[in-house]
């Protein structure tokens, strides 16, 4: 599954590093207007972000995780049980969006809730702890039921891989996503804010593409799932090079000033 915003990232990466290559953000000025962000941007970045949500939440190619290590609980385990120090040096301290099978569903000390993993074999099997808030949560769980979990790695006990602070992806996403937002409205009001280069991809994509379409948009409305179909028609109707060059010029050129810019080159 490839989110809105994946397909853009595939579609105008290569344009975006010709012709943004020289576009350095400048927050220095703190006379920097505010921009406020028109229904239909904004009912976009919604989508795209609800894209974003529901492809990361279910394992799919999604910005959001682009950042953390992608694994299986079979393959931490089969890693520790081949060589801790080496395991330890691969995972270990990390933070690990991680897809499992649930063999056990247990409660621990203070009644702390954890699952037991699919692991290398029956005796080899992470353990994946999580807060007493998710209680609720854990209880609807089923043996044999497939999850997507993002943990910090403690480390192996007595053959066990420890997972700690784990949190479901859906949750994760979702927080991820709240604090894009509260970043981008905070530079949008002309505040400076440190905007990761994947954070500015899926704002300057969402606004590329609002102002692809017509005025008769649903964007902008309450029609979500029509705002999706329209936004993915937008991408698929492609400029020329030089006119999508110049477009994606000029918007960063616009919003470089509050932090926004696209992944440029090197050189």
């Amino acid at each position: 599954m490839k989110t809105l915003v994946y397909c853009l990232t595939a579609t105008f990466l290569l344009l975006a590093i010709t012709a943004c290559g020289k576009i350095e953000p400048s927050n220095s000025n703190p006379s920097i207007p505010s921009y406020q962000l028109t229904a239909r941007e904004m009912s976009v970045l919604n989508a795209m972000f609800d894209d974003e949500v529901s492809a990361f939440s279910e394992g799919g190619n999604s910005l959001l995780g682009i950042n953390l290590q992608h694994e299986t609980s079979k393959q931490i385990a089969i890693d520790y049980s081949k060589n801790e120090v080496g395991a330890d040096a691969k995972y270990k301290n990390k933070t690990i969006f991680i897809s499992a099978t649930i063999t056990a569903i247990q409660s621990g000390i203070n009644d702390q809730p954890f699952l037991t993993l699919n692991g290398a074999n029956i005796f080899q099997t992470p353990q994946a702890r999580f807060a007493k808030n998710d209680i609720q949560r854990i209880s609807a769980l089923e043996k044999g039921q497939k999850i997507f979990i993002i943990c910090n790695v403690q480390g192996e006990i007595v053959g066990t891989p420890m997972l700690n602070d784990c949190v479901f992806a859906d949750e994760y996403a979702n927080d991820k996503k709240q604090q894009m937002i509260n970043k981008y409205n905070s530079a949008l009001a002309g505040n400076k804010e440190n905007i990761e280069k994947i954070d500015s991809q899926i704002f300057l994509f969402s606004i590329y593409t609002a102002r692809q379409l017509s005025d008769s948009s649903q964007c902008g409305t309450d029609n979500l799932a029509k705002c999706k179909e329209e936004i993915a028609s937008a991408i698929n109707k492609s400029k020329p090079e030089d006119q999508a060059k110049q477009d994606l010029l000029l918007l960063s050129n616009e919003f470089s000033k509050y932090g926004f810019i696209l992944p440029a080159d090197k050189k």
